[in-house]
């Protein structure tokens, strides 16, 4: 597991908006070039063995994480991951995404510079059996976030 918190810095881009199908739009954030992602090396998606970074698939799954967008610090929830609920069969060597839900906030990010800091581990990536059962435990880990940041900050 790595080390938290951890900062990822890159450029928010297009992603295939199925959180905001289903009322939960998530930032799609591609790193800096020689950001180290967590399991970002571990590409087979059965495989748990460490990269040479030190980082393996047991550090995908889903943080509390800060938002920093211009100076101006947000919360929320990231998944980092193969997103095997939606890609499982689709993809042979899924690619990682890091998507981030940002609590109260409204506007447009594309192509803008943003860090999205790990604090804390909430729970690792699973397959789930619908979309639906995906969506209801994304409200579960929102609201684990909201009640996360209400006790420590």
């Amino acid at each position: 597991m790595i080390t938290l918190p951890y900062t990822i810095k890159g450029r928010v881009r297009h992603g295939k908006e199925l959180g905001r199908t289903i009322g939960m739009p998530t930032v799609n954030l591609v790193p800096d070039a020689d950001a180290l992602i967590p399991g970002s090396e571990a590409t087979a998606p059965d495989s748990d063995e460490k990269s040479s970074a030190g980082l393996s698939r047991s550090d995908f799954g889903v943080y509390f994480s800060e938002i920093d967008i211009d100076g101006r610090t947000c919360q929320g929830v990231t998944n980092i991951g193969i997103r095997p609920t939606v890609t499982a069969g689709r993809e042979e060597k899924p690619a990682v995404t890091i998507e981030t839900f940002i609590f109260d906030f409204e506007g447009d990010l594309y192509d803008r510079e943003i860090s999205v800091t790990l604090l804390a581990f909430r729970r690792p990536e699973q397959r789930f059996s619908s979309v639906d059962e995906l969506s209801a435990q994304m409200h579960k880990d929102m609201e684990a976030g909201r009640e996360y940041f209400a006790s420590h900050f």
